[in-house]
């Protein structure tokens, strides 16, 4: 074996320590990546969740003026009519996202 063999395999055992060194950092980054991923799904179906119930209302408080408006002897639009008629449904859904925990 020559002498710069000698001092190659030397330097290639530095690279070799170096590599998996990295190897490890990546798979210890990846790990976290995941974690976050989760976090952020978790984080996400709350904020989901929150803004459905926030419509929810909102559409509620829209029937409850299209309600005041027919006690009133107005008449309602074809729009207004419809969403009228989804009252029982609104409030159904608005139950279901209020009584089921956050995920």
């Amino acid at each position: 074996m020559h002498k710069s063999d000698k001092d190659f395999s030397a330097f290639n055992g530095g690279y070799d320590k170096k590599r998996d060194q990295n190897k490890q950092k990546r798979e210890i980054y990846e790990e976290f990546k995941e974690e976050d991923k989760h976090q952020e799904s978790s984080q996400e179906k709350k904020n989901d969740k929150e803004k459905k119930i926030k419509i929810l209302r909102k559409k509620m408080r829209q029937i409850e003026y299209l309600e005041g408006k027919l006690e009133k002897g107005e008449t309602l639009t074809k729009q207004e009519r419809e969403k009228f008629e989804k009252k029982k449904e609104f409030e159904e859904e608005l139950e279901i996202y209020l009584k089921n925990p956050s995920p």
